[in-house]
């Protein structure tokens, strides 16, 4: 360590002799070394070089140079002797790349300058890249992370941030930006399950919302347990999460210290925000196609009593059928249960069973109806095997209507005549409520947030038979 007091130091630089006066001053933890130097025949005229040591760790020196010329960063000063500190400081204040190698560390390459590097893939930090563009790290940080700010700076600016990132293959260092955000760059979404239909439609929006927002998330699905609706919140949070993603789950006491959305959810937990379907337009849809068609005794098979929607969507047919003035007999009105089923069981509660078990009872006690308006798709296929088994023809003998337009809706025989719930919209408009919210906390967000539906006419539905 050096002792405090000052001396002249002489050094030869490339751009004259240098003359400089040093004082050292011991602090608790380290020293400090205040130069004032001259450099004559050099643009520079004058360098004030402050050098803060810390002998603890590598890294933890910094510099300070005034007279208008950059800030200077460089490790272990501390190893460096002031004659050395100081040509350093004039090589980086003039750009120069005649740098002394050996005491440069892992951090700096000179080829970065030249468009070239060494490294190997993910050693190029944030401050690399920038020195290499010479710009501010927070310059490139809002390029990088597509911030809103980002539009303020210019368009060649940020092409040559983002072509030299790839480049250099820069990749975020997460862990330090939760850290100095406060965030994990991740969310939790929490599903009953998950089966081709619903949950692949919303998820593919979810998906592609968090994907170009840079979010990870994780997925857990609590089959329709309780315990596990109340437990999975809780282990999401721990894991530091950002926000929770509730899909299809009702959690009417939901306490956590993060923002959360729910989508089909009709979560009426304080602070969430739901993303619905308009039910009442949806039936209204479905009601008044089979009206249309001269159909008078419909079946409604209801959904089952776990699902959230299941409630207010047979709210809503009620509603819309005594506005119709069509009457809805108590006997055709079926329920899907899906109670004590489990996938560990072998039986899912999104199979097409679902559908076929109801439907068969029904047929059972009575076969004086002419359609039927079902819960799901899934249910509404199960349906349609139930009634071919029965000898019964789609549409020819009973029409069928389904709801959520699946993907294998199209495709089945007959194709399916259903209400088009916009699931992959839903997905990324409750992915982007979330995110907003966790940006923003103290922003208001409405309770809920409807979305439309769609009624898509395929070849399942067609006159009513005999004129009932």
């Amino acid at each position: 360590m050096p002792v405090a007091g000052s001396r002249q130091l002489p050094v030869e630089s490339g751009a004259g002799r240098c003359e400089s006066q040093a004082q050292w001053r011991p602090q608790k933890k380290g020293y400090r070394a205040i130069v004032n130097a001259r450099l004559q025949g050099s643009k520079i005229k004058r360098i004030r070089v402050e050098i803060v040591a810390e002998p603890i760790r590598p890294g933890a020196a910094a510099e300070r140079a005034e007279g208008g010329h950059e800030k200077l960063k460089v490790s272990k000063m501390r190893l460096l002797g002031l004659s050395r500190a100081i040509s350093w400081a004039e090589n980086r204040c003039t750009r120069r790349e005649r740098v002394y190698p050996h005491y440069r560390g892992p951090w700096y390459n000179s080829n970065m300058t030249k468009g070239k590097t060494t490294l190997a893939p993910g050693r190029v930090n944030l401050r690399m890249l920038a020195d290499h563009l010479e710009l501010s790290q927070t310059t490139v940080s809002l390029v990088l992370n597509n911030s809103p700010s980002a539009k303020s700076i210019p368009e060649e600016t940020r092409k040559r941030v983002v072509e030299a990132a790839e480049r250099l293959d820069y990749r975020p260092n997460y862990f330090a930006r939760s850290l100095r955000q406060s965030r994990s760059m991740s969310v939790g979404v929490l599903a009953p399950d998950l089966s081709e239909g619903y949950f692949t439609r919303v998820m593919s929006g979810v998906v592609q919302e968090l994907t170009a927002a840079r979010y990870f998330y994780f997925t857990a699905c609590h089959d329709w347990k309780p315990e596990l609706i109340e437990k999975y919140p809780r282990m999401l949070v721990e894991r530091a999460v950002d926000g929770l993603l509730l899909l299809n789950t009702a959690a009417e006491e939901l306490a956590v210290p993060v923002p959360v959305v729910a989508i089909s959810a009709h979560c009426a937990a304080e602070g969430v925000t739901n993303i619905v379907l308009d039910h009442h337009q949806a039936v209204q849809q479905a009601l008044a196609h089979l009206y249309s068609l001269g159909h008078r005794r419909i079946a409604i098979m209801r959904g089952p009593r776990a699902i959230p929607d299941s409630e207010f969507r047979w709210e809503s047919i009620q509603q819309v059928a005594r506005e119709m003035d069509l009457k809805l007999e108590p006997e055709l009105a079926i329920r899907i249960d899906t109670t004590g089923w489990s996938t560990r069981a072998g039986q899912h509660p999104m199979a097409p069973e679902i559908g076929y078990k109801p439907m068969q009872g029904l047929l059972e006690r009575t076969r004086d109806f002419t359609a039927v308006f079902c819960f799901n798709d899934i249910a509404a296929i199960g349906a349609i095997r139930a009634l071919k088994d029965a000898g019964l023809s789609v549409p020819g003998d009973v029409s069928v209507v389904g709801f959520d337009d699946i993907l294998s809706a199209a495709y089945a025989t007959p194709s399916l005549t259903t209400v088009h719930q916009p699931l992959a919209e839903m997905g990324r408009r409750g992915a982007k409520v979330l995110l907003e919210r966790i940006a923003d906390r103290k922003r208001a967000f409405p309770t809920d947030i409807f979305m439309e539906s769609e009624l898509i006419i395929r070849e399942s539905t067609g006159p009513a038979k005999n004129g009932h």
